[in-house]
């Protein structure tokens, strides 16, 4: 329950774990400090942010393609958004665009 995110108790009882304060005060000055362990791996040379949005648009091209004026049954946007490999809301979200855009 409380491995590797506190230090290991000092005493159970009844089942319930305890610390003392000098366990827990040493435990936490001696964490990783800012910086340690997250974020990307040194040496990546991705620096620029990903553009999803051109994917994006090509999506809603080819979901107006299906339904211009933004009427789609369900089943079929299920099945366009299996295909495009993105969530069921997701494809309700570019469809609810298409029919923004024509209203």
């Amino acid at each position: 329950m409380h491995e590797g995110r506190v230090p290991d108790p000092d005493v159970t009882v009844a089942g319930v774990p305890h610390w003392r304060r000098l366990t827990i005060r040493s435990w936490d000055a001696n964490r990783p400090g800012e910086r340690a362990g997250g974020g990307r791996p040194k040496g990546v040379k991705e620096t620029k942010p990903r553009t999803p949005n051109a994917s994006k648009a090509a999506r809603r091209a080819r979901l107006q393609e299906l339904a211009p004026e933004g009427d789609l049954p369900a089943a079929d946007l299920a099945k366009f958004a299996e295909a495009e490999g993105i969530s069921e809301r997701t494809a309700y979200r570019l469809l609810q665009t298409i029919r923004d855009a024509n209203a």
